[in-house]
């Protein structure tokens, strides 16, 4: 079934938001070099609190490559020869780990965009599974179900149950009612509602009978609905293209 909710928003490069766990090395890096960070625009620090050594660094994705070229460009030469091999090796860690994480973000978004809309176009073009009502046995009595493959769908369903009452003359009588209120037995419940029911049929096979004709109905009606899902995931589908092909116009 087509979900209008939906958005099928194609991601942007340009506005993923990127949000970085730092490790402790990397932390580091940033906070001793924050300055250089600071000169970008639009990218923010939140330092560890007192009992977490984690940091995080949010940022735009198109900004990677101003921090990386900062982070890069720090002059290892300026500091104790004691300290260059770590601080070098920290530095990598920490670019590394920000390139890795844009990648990783931007292909889940890319990939779920995609997948979903190939779900959608596949679900325009598959053929519409049949529904076959199927007579089971029930608790106490019979029940129609839809099936699609062999399997109930749980689309709805059809009861037919026997009414047991005394006839004027005083015969022991069982008359049949086809409703969608399933099997219910429970100590010292009574059957008012089936009795009450002015639509009883005399014999199992009417009630069958009636029974599958009201299941029909549902299907039909689950029918309707499931076209009328597919024709607005066809417009969907429709736009979707469109705006693709709008996009690529622009940029050609």
């Amino acid at each position: 079934m087509f979900d209008k909710n939906e958005e099928y928003k194609k991601p942007e490069f340009d506005t993923l938001e990127i949000e970085v766990y730092l490790t402790t090395g990397q932390s580091e890096i940033i906070r001793r070099y924050l300055g250089l960070i600071k000169g970008i625009g639009g990218v923010t620090y939140q330092g560890a609190l007192w009992n977490d050594d984690r940091s995080t660094l949010t940022f735009l994705a198109p900004k990677l490559s101003e921090i990386v070229t900062a982070l890069k460009g720090i002059n290892i030469d300026s500091l104790e020869e004691w300290e260059r091999k770590s601080i070098k090796n920290k530095i990598t860690r920490t670019v590394n780990a920000l390139e890795a994480k844009v990648s990783e973000r931007w292909a889940v978004n890319k990939n779920y965009y995609d997948s979903s809309v190939r779900r959608l176009r596949e679900y325009t073009e598959r053929e519409p599974i049949p529904y076959t009502p199927v007579l089971v046995c029930g608790q106490y009595g019979f029940k129609w179900e839809a099936h699609q493959e062999g399997r109930n769908v749980y689309l709805s369903y059809v009861t037919i149950a026997p009414v047991p009452f005394i006839s004027l003359d005083g015969t022991p009588t069982i008359e049949w009612v086809c409703d969608n209120e399933g099997f219910y037995l429970s100590l010292g419940s009574g059957n008012d509602k089936r009795e009450k029911n002015e639509n009883r049929f005399g014999t199992v096979e009417t009630a069958i009978e009636r029974g599958k004709a009201m299941i029909e109905g549902y299907i039909a009606m689950a029918l309707e609905k499931e076209q009328k899902s597919r024709q607005e995931a066809i417009v969907k589908l429709a736009e979707i293209e469109t705006d693709a092909f709008i996009k690529v116009q622009q940029i050609a």
